[in-house]
């Protein structure tokens, strides 16, 4: 019985994703970085940075691109990247980060 339970247990854990990292690798331990949108050829000189977290099951924080902006104190948005962090799907954040002016 003990071992149909661990059986359980580490199946479960090895077929667990990312929580809500947008990165196209999924691997156990994940740190990556990606190009979300560019709407200029420049980086702006501000930068602005939102995250989120999630720890198991729950997750919280605002990384959306209007948080960014509002945190960089910026108003016209140049470049949007992510960057991702999980840990063998038990923790996992990402971090948006916007340029502009």
């Amino acid at each position: 019985m003990l071992k149909i339970i661990f059986s359980s247990l580490v199946a479960a854990f090895l077929l667990t994703g990312c929580h809500f990292t947008n990165s196209s690798i999924s691997a156990p331990i994940n740190l990556t970085s990606s190009a979300v949108d560019v709407t200029s050829n420049s980086v702006g000189s501000k930068k602005g940075e939102a995250t989120c977290q999630a720890i198991l099951f729950i997750a919280f924080g605002d990384c959306s691109i209007a948080k960014a902006a509002k945190n960089g104190g910026i108003s016209k948005i140049h470049t949007v990247d992510t960057k991702n962090f999980s840990l063998l799907g038990i923790y996992s954040r990402q971090t948006l980060e916007v340029t502009g002016e």
